[in-house]
């Protein structure tokens, strides 16, 4: 769009048959998505009777992107330089990209690098002082990707955006020496129990490799001495049986060699 290529759009929303069914008639060359769109599309009944091989690119974005499903997309979607992207609405919205050209393990493993024209820093979320590479803060950005504003809303814009024209995401990160970014999650949604931090997007990757389970539930139960303990109940399509209550109470006990144990209930 950006550079004179068509852009197809299959279906007014997504539809998973009618994207593979473009990207066949097509012959498209680069396909965008978030990661729950490229499983539904390599899980559909009909998959195999598309061919794909016309892709060459594309982005993933918009969620933690395992590093198995990258390896899904590459091998069986034909897709070798799919990039990863980071961002937000109101970065307009890509604030990293990763490169066509970086090893698959560092396209999951960071959100890549800055874009162009953009600034980023890692501070302190409490106090937004800057931080050193390699520690873990705050990933705030400043530059022409950054909105205005909230429509009509001055008190939540100043929120989020100082008044040097830096915009604080909520997202934890790390800046690596080689100029790359290491995703850790949402601010908001880590869990603090027994000293340690527990991050929602390492939980979506460990519940990745778990067969026939296309989507989660997750629940806390009160044990003494343990604050919150959390334990995964995994649900799938094709399964009906819910977890029982023994089984939640067995998932959330604390392991006598680990202050967190997370277990995969069926």
């Amino acid at each position: 769009m950006v550079s004179g290529a068509a852009q197809i759009r299959p279906s007014p929303q997504f539809d998973a048959l009618a994207t593979l069914q473009a990207v066949h008639r097509e012959r498209a060359t680069a396909l965008y998505g978030v990661p729950t769109m490229f499983i539904a599309e390599m899980e559909h009944p009909e998959f195999a009777r598309f061919d794909l091989t016309s892709l060459r690119t594309g982005v993933m974005a918009g969620s933690a992107c395992p590093i198995e499903l990258m390896r899904h997309v590459v091998e069986r979607m034909h897709i070798p330089e799919i990039t990863i992207v980071y961002g937000q609405t109101e970065s307009s919205p890509g604030i990293t990209m990763s490169r066509a050209d970086d090893s698959l393990e560092l396209r999951v493993t960071t959100v890549g690098t800055a874009l162009p024209n953009t600034e980023i820093q890692i501070v302190d979320p409490k106090t937004h002082r800057r931080l050193p590479i390699g520690q873990q803060g705050e990933l705030s950005t400043r530059g022409y990707l950054v909105m205005k504003g909230y429509d009509a809303d001055p008190k939540a814009t100043a929120e989020v955006i100082d008044s040097e024209g830096w915009l604080y995401t909520g997202d934890l990160a790390v800046l690596r020496p080689d100029g790359y970014f290491s995703f850790k999650g949402r601010a908001k949604e880590t869990i603090f129990r027994g000293g340690e931090n527990i991050y929602r997007a390492k939980w979506k990757i460990s519940c990745t490799p778990i067969p026939r389970s296309p989507t989660y539930t997750w629940s806390g139960c009160p044990t003494p001495g343990w604050a919150r303990p959390y334990w995964r109940g995994s649900s799938s399509r094709r399964a009906s049986r819910p977890p029982s209550r023994r089984s939640a109470i067995s998932a959330a006990a604390p392991s006598p060699t680990s202050k967190f144990r997370s277990t995969s209930v069926s």
